[in-house]
């Protein structure tokens, strides 16, 4: 509207009676208060508030101060979505904040079946025709999601009989060219253009059995199926500070046996930190050909060695995954496995929206594609 126009239009407001400018006011009022409640009908605060929310104010997502509390207030309006206070840290925030639904534009509807494709395994094709967004916005939504079920991981611990093994990816660079620079949204000074290893032919040079330049994937399994986890810890053999960064922060001394192979590095570690453990061989056949791997009473592998199998088994359909996103889909697996562990398997996408809408799981596009071209341990 030009402001000629609206100059006409305080002049004609003018001009009317007191009943009749207070008559206009309050329609102006109620048609705002009718968009406001629109736009907050249509945004994701929706989903956040249905799945989380305890009273009608959320916990803050930056000091997690407690509604219950007295800390959170109401105080105006951001784009239509109702804004809240915090009295403890001084910040503003809506209910999205530190979701995966934090700035997105899209309906709740839109972001329901696409947590539904993700979590049963469709492509991002699939999900760009079903849900009616571009590729990379649905690269970037998958990996929100992902790093939820990620962030959730990182808070398991686990006791009783707990069986620990590793297994091997082959280590992937792809995503980690961005218009002729390795490794970086812009090149970096000091940063080299090549790979960090030769690139690999076709044939024999991409089916080498050394470990040592493969990324590992570090499995745990709780009571046979009760619990499983499963990360990334880095590339090669397990060594004690990858040990630290998976086992020691995961597995309860207390009332703990964990079962392990012979492998010399954890056998030490186990030791040399206090857990009980049992150590058993990896192939007990006479003739090597066989695998069989030992069994001392109660005490095996055979749930963590099947751990392995069904983990190269979900990941086959995704058609070799970046080794900076494998962290991710392993988290994917977990969690899945958990929530069939616990026997909600129908309820999967119901845990899955009320885990997207927790405020502890946030990460920008740019933080995805800046995730390192090999995980390092924390």
């Amino acid at each position: 509207m030009r402001s000629n126009d609206i100059n006409n239009l305080v002049a004609m407001f003018k001009n009317f009676s007191e009943k009749e400018q207070s008559m206009l006011v309050d329609k102006i009022i109620n048609m705002m208060g009718e968009i406001k409640k629109t736009k907050e009908d249509h945004s994701c605060s929706n989903i956040v508030k249905e799945y989380t929310f305890k009273s009608s104010r959320p916990d803050c997502p930056r000091c997690r101060a407690k509604s219950d509390m007295g800390y959170i207030l109401k105080r105006g309006f951001d784009n239509g979505v109702q804004r809240y206070y915090c009295k403890n840290c001084g910040k503003y925030f809506v209910a999205t904040t530190n979701t995966v639904f934090e700035n997105t534009q899209k309906s709740p509807d839109t972001w329901k079946k696409f947590i539904h494709m993700t979590i049963t395994g469709k492509s991002i094709r699939a999900c760009v025709a079903e849900c009616n967004i571009c590729t990379q916005t649905a690269f970037a939504w998958r990996h929100k999601i992902l790093n939820a079920f990620k962030v959730h991981q990182d808070t398991l611990l686990m006791n009783g009989k707990i069986e620990v093994d590793e297994m091997f990816f082959p280590v992937s660079f792809k995503g980690n060219h961005i218009k002729g620079s390795f490794a970086g949204r812009k090149r970096l000074p000091g940063m080299s253009n090549n790979l960090p290893r030769k690139s690999f032919r076709r044939g024999s040079d991409n089916k080498s059995n050394a470990h040592s330049d493969k990324a590992c994937v570090f499995c745990m399994i709780k009571n046979g199926n009760e619990l499983f986890y499963a990360e990334v810890p880095g590339v090669g053999f397990m060594k004690p500070d990858m040990l630290d960064a998976t086992l020691a922060k995961h597995v309860n001394k207390d009332g703990s046996v964990v079962i392990a192979d012979q492998y010399r590095i954890t056998h030490k570690y186990l030791e040399e930190n206090g857990y009980e453990h049992v150590i058993l061989s990896g192939n007990t056949a006479e003739n090597t050909r066989y695998h069989r791997p030992e069994i001392k009473g109660e005490y095996h592998l055979q749930h963590v060695n099947a751990m392995h199998r069904h983990i190269r088994a979900f990941m086959k359909p995704y058609c070799g995954v970046s080794t900076k996103y494998l962290p991710n889909y392993i988290a994917l697996y977990t969690w899945l496995k958990n929530i069939a562990a616990n026997k909600k398997k129908n309820k999967a996408v119901e845990m899955s929206i009320y885990r997207a809408s927790t405020s502890d799981c946030y990460i920008s596009r740019r933080s995805i594609e800046a995730m390192p071209a090999i995980p390092m341990c924390a």
